[in-house]
């Protein structure tokens, strides 16, 4: 019952939970480019935005060829933002 409310509830106010993972890139050199890495999330209601989060997660090192994690804010490795950092920066 109490999931059918929820929806319904979601359903009449048009609510809409965005939480993604995105990456912005800064250059520091030829061969020195960090990635940071950081939770977007957002609540919309009736087409407006109700709340809205970001979250630093870790940055990757790109230096000589090889990439480092570095995680932030005593978080650990996150398999899961490695896989969407190489689906969007390697291929």
């Amino acid at each position: 019952m109490a999931e059918n409310f929820e929806e319904m509830i979601k359903f009449i106010f048009e609510i809409e939970e965005i939480d993604e993972i995105k990456f912005k890139k800064i250059e520091i050199s030829e061969d020195k480019i960090i990635f940071f890495a950081f939770r977007g999330s957002q609540k919309m209601m009736l087409g407006k935005l109700t709340s809205g989060t970001i979250e630093p997660l870790c940055f990757i090192l790109k230096m000589g060829g090889e990439y480092h994690y570095c995680p932030l804010n005593k978080n650990k490795f996150d398999e899961e933002i490695v896989k969407k950092f190489v689906a969007q920066y390697k291929y």
